[in-house]
């Protein structure tokens, strides 16, 4: 009989798991050692963490552990799983143990990720029969001599024009209520109720995100919006989309709008991780889609800086009327502890 006991965490093994990640995972990654961030992660509720662990009833030590994320606090069950680790030799199946717990137990209506290891994770979907696959990348960069983060080797930047849409800058939580209606978020694989957005971007403790509406001329009616976050390296500035929601052909008026922040800003370029949308509506956007043989190199990584170019694997049962972006999962989260670093 094994030793080892799979259970949902509560919050006085937050110390416990913190160790842990320090010692089996990354020794400067934040989640080992700022607990108020990790409890904005992983806070569920008063007493349970949104995470799996496995537990030596021997040592008491945590033998495995896997986090999960839930896009709304309703009945509606969308769940991406996020760190992922088995750090107990005796039983290499346990991490496999743990995500069959999770998916018994919070009986999953969408169930999906990104960013999976493909030596590990990956496999594992395979095997269980989920769809897999890479995130798309886009980008549009700006017209300049020099470019310090990306490197340009072709520059393509597609001519567009001006479908006479405009985006506002949504301030605060109180406006995002009064602005977006219900109705833009309703029937959407995820479905992200006003308390995510809440939390995810107006509420992240380390990072600073911006919401846009996208409106018709000057009509006060909201028809999308989307999610955005401005990132400063080597002196200059990029802007990565992070969440779009609404109908994909509103994405398509944003061409104008995006030139306009780009220049006012002085972005570098502007880029896209996206699942679901299609290369017409992005191009009409003005994004050119970046291929596996792409000269360009158009960095995902910042923490610490990366310049090349990454596929981001994602699993997910459900295919149809389903988007993901890099904001989903656990992808645009701080990952150093040292900000300094960076």
């Amino acid at each position: 009989m094994s030793d080892i006991v799979i259970r949902f965490a509560v919050y006085d093994d937050v110390d416990k798991l913190m160790e842990t990640i320090n010692n089996h995972w990354d020794a400067n990654h934040i989640l080992a050692h700022n607990r108020d961030f990790f409890l904005y992660f992983f806070g569920g509720n008063d007493h349970q963490i949104n995470m799996v662990i496995g537990e030596d009833q021997n040592t008491k030590e945590i033998a495995g552990f896997l986090g999960y994320i839930r896009y709304s606090k309703n009945d509606c069950r969308d769940y991406s799983p996020a760190i992922w680790k088995n750090v107990n030799n005796n039983d290499s199946l346990l991490g496999l143990k743990l995500l069959l717990f999770l998916i018994k137990n919070i009986k999953p209506r969408l169930f999906f990720s990104i960013g999976l290891n493909p030596n590990t994770a990956l496999p594992i979907y395979k095997r269980l029969k989920y769809h897999v696959g890479q995130l798309e990348h886009y980008y549009r960069i700006s017209d300049r001599d020099e470019y310090k983060i990306a490197r340009i080797v072709d520059k393509r930047i597609l001519q567009i024009k001006d479908s006479g849409w405009r985006i506002l800058l949504i301030p605060d939580f109180d406006a995002f209520k009064t602005i977006i209606n219900d109705y833009i978020l309703d029937g959407k694989y995820p479905y992200k109720d006003k308390d995510y957005f809440y939390h995810r971007f107006f509420t992240h403790p380390i990072f600073h995100y911006m919401i846009f509406a996208i409106r018709e001329n000057d009509f006060e009616t909201v028809s999308a919006f989307f999610v955005c976050r401005e990132i400063e390296k080597f002196g200059v500035k990029i802007l990565r989309i992070m969440d779009y929601i609404g109908d994909e052909k509103y994405f398509a008026h944003l061409a104008f709008s995006l030139q306009k922040l780009m220049d006012e800003n002085d972005y570098e370029y502007i880029d896209c991780y996206c699942y679901g949308m299609s290369e017409t509506t992005m191009n009409d956007a003005g994004f050119v889609k970046r291929e596996k043989t792409d000269a360009n190199i158009i960095p995902n990584y910042f923490e610490p800086f990366l310049c090349k170019n990454v596929e981001l694997i994602y699993f997910t049962n459900i295919t149809e009327n389903f988007r993901m972006f890099k904001g989903d999962a656990e992808q645009d989260q701080p990952r150093m502890y040292d900000r300094s670093l960076c």
